[in-house]
Parts: C-alpha cells; structure tokens; sequence
C-alpha cells in the first residue's frame, strides 16, 4: 500500500487521544500501539466505502477490536496466592 493511501483523515487519532498523558500510567500510546489503530481504522473506513465526517468512530472501532485482541491473546494473570 502507498504512502498516499495511508493518508486521510481516518488516519489520525481522535482529538482526546492526541498530545500529552491521555492515558493511565502516562503512556501516550496505549496497547494496541497508534499505528495499529491507524491501519485497521483506515481498513475499516475503506470498508464502509470511505465516508466523510466519521473518523472517530472508526477509530474508535479499531482501538477497541486490536484490545479485545489484545486481551484474548494476553490474559492477565490469576492474583498470586500467599502461603499461610
């Protein structure tokens, strides 16, 4: 895919998720990391026949698809049990 195709403007993270600490911890960039999102936003964007004014909802839409993936693949752990 060409450079030009991966420009637009489903491309950039919605407003409250750029500049400065958004997130818990102070991470920026959460998991899944931003150009993740921004792949399978465009794919999904492209998908729906690349509609105007609806950028945030795909992104949205991505991030949350790449977590739940995220989760399935990387379960957190059972808590630890202390002896006694």
């Amino acid at each position: 895919m060409s450079d030009m195709a991966l420009r637009g403007p489903v491309l950039d993270p919605p407003k409250c998720h750029r500049g400065g600490a958004a997130h818990a911890g102070g991470s920026v960039m959460p998991k899944p990391i931003e150009e993740h999102i921004r792949i399978r936003a465009h794919e999904l964007w492209e998908r729906a026949g690349s509609p105007e004014g609806r950028e945030d909802e795909f992104w949205h839409r991505a991030e949350k698809e790449l977590q739940e993936t995220d989760e399935l693949r990387d379960p957190e752990p059972p808590p630890a049990k202390l002896p006694g």
